[in-house]
């Protein structure tokens, strides 16, 4: 996955994210990106974005996370990136 996408947002935006991470949890048979819109808050830390992804003829869709359950897995995952684990 390249480093920088053009996507298409939840309101139906043509954004261009800058692309962080990307993976997989095969239980949902989905894909994930965590991604910036390179802002940051008013500390200075660096704003995370985290949306399903689709591709389809090299076209990508962002879409809102959709269960508690997804979130949780999604935290698991962020949590073992931070810490070197594997998810």
């Amino acid at each position: 996955m390249p480093d920088k996408v053009k996507a298409t947002n939840e309101a139906g935006e043509s954004v261009e994210i800058e692309v962080l991470a990307a993976f997989t949890i095969p239980d949902f048979s989905r894909n994930y990106v965590i991604y910036s819109y390179n802002e940051t808050d008013p500390n200075g830390l660096a704003k995370l974005h985290v949306s399903q992804l689709t591709e389809q003829d090299g076209k990508y869709t962002l879409a809102n996370i959709e269960t508690d359950d997804e979130w949780t897995r999604i935290k698991n995952v962020m949590r073992e990136m931070i810490t070197g684990g594997n998810a």
